[in-house]
């Protein structure tokens, strides 16, 4: 049996990931627009706070293709709208 090592969801939206970053790992309880959100108001303040993040958001939605490229130009400056879209360029 081949081991399966990519899988996607179909109905998978930006927003779907948007959302698990900001309240799930992040934990921002306060009602907030997510479109200027920073990963530094989020807590994600260097380089590698914001590999983790990938990585957890990666391990959570079973990609395993996201290319470190997509890390090399974030900074903890960026919104989540942006990180996410970086990293995910095929969702909507």
């Amino acid at each position: 049996m081949v081991a399966e090592t990519h899988t996607s969801f179909s109905d998978l939206e930006r927003s779907d990931i948007i959302e698990f970053i900001v309240h799930i790992v992040a934990q921002v309880d306060e009602q907030i627009d997510v479109d200027e959100l920073t990963l530094q108001r989020c807590g994600f303040t260097d380089d590698l706070e914001i590999e983790q993040l990938a990585r957890i958001v990666g391990e959570e939605f079973s990609e395993r293709t996201l290319v470190g490229q997509a890390l090399e130009e974030v900074d903890a400056t960026w919104l989540i709208t942006d990180l996410v879209a970086a990293l995910y360029p095929d969702i909507d």
